[in-house]
């Protein structure tokens, strides 16, 4: 059984200078970038960390120092930003909205300057939570979410969300799920993708209506 029902992005912006094409470090080009990150968890970090910096560095020459760090906290720090200075380069951002919509100034990025975002669809560059990006994020990942079910003991799999929570009694202490107050934004976003498949459009009532 397989359901996709919803789908998660994350998106790269670049503060204050765009990076150039993948090619060999020349004369004049930064030798070290400082890449905040307020998307990742642990897995994510360590991915950065092991596989990421290694490659740009052996590739492109140039060193990437990484940061975790929080949407809220850059932008207030980057408001406070003096011209032509900065602790950051590049951001891999827990919500692209919310920088779009804070006034930071941020590139454009296109595949002039960005040669591999020519590769990314077109609509998943438009919007993100609703916001107009104006061409300010690339998208990093993009994942769907599915129900999987081991087929040995499950003969009549649910077709959909509802039918699933329908026969919740038939599945009872055989669901896994992430905690919801865990570090891996699945843990919330498993529970995004339930109540929008079984609410649909009342999912945009306010929440006091909601509950």
């Amino acid at each position: 059984m397989k359901m996709r029902t919803w789908t998660t992005t994350a998106f790269l912006v670049i503060v204050g200078a765009a990076l150039a094409a993948p090619a060999p470090v020349t004369a004049g080009a930064p030798t070290e970038l400082v890449v905040a990150d307020s998307m990742s968890g642990a897995n994510f970090q360590t991915y950065w960390q092991k596989t990421v910096i290694p490659a740009v560095k052996q590739v492109l020459g140039v060193n990437l120092r990484y940061l975790v760090t929080s949407d809220a906290e850059q932008i207030q720090k980057t408001k406070a930003w003096k011209p032509g200075q900065g602790n950051f380069h590049i951001l891999f951002a827990k919500s692209i909205a919310t920088w779009v919509k804070s006034g930071v100034p941020l590139e454009t990025l296109n595949a002039n300057n960005v040669p591999n975002s020519a590769k990314i669809l077109p609509e998943f560059l438009k919007s993100d939570e609703g916001v107009d990006l104006q061409g300010k994020g690339l998208l990093y990942w993009r994942t769907s979410y599915a129900l999987i079910h081991n087929s040995q003991y499950v003969k009549n799999p649910p077709k959909s969300w509802k039918e699933f929570y329908d026969r919740r009694g038939e599945f009872k202490d055989h669901i896994g799920l992430i905690r919801p107050d865990a570090k891996s934004s699945a843990a919330w976003r498993q529970r995004v993708v339930f109540l929008h498949a079984f609410l649909g459009d009342k999912m945009a009532m306010p929440m006091e209506q909601l509950e």
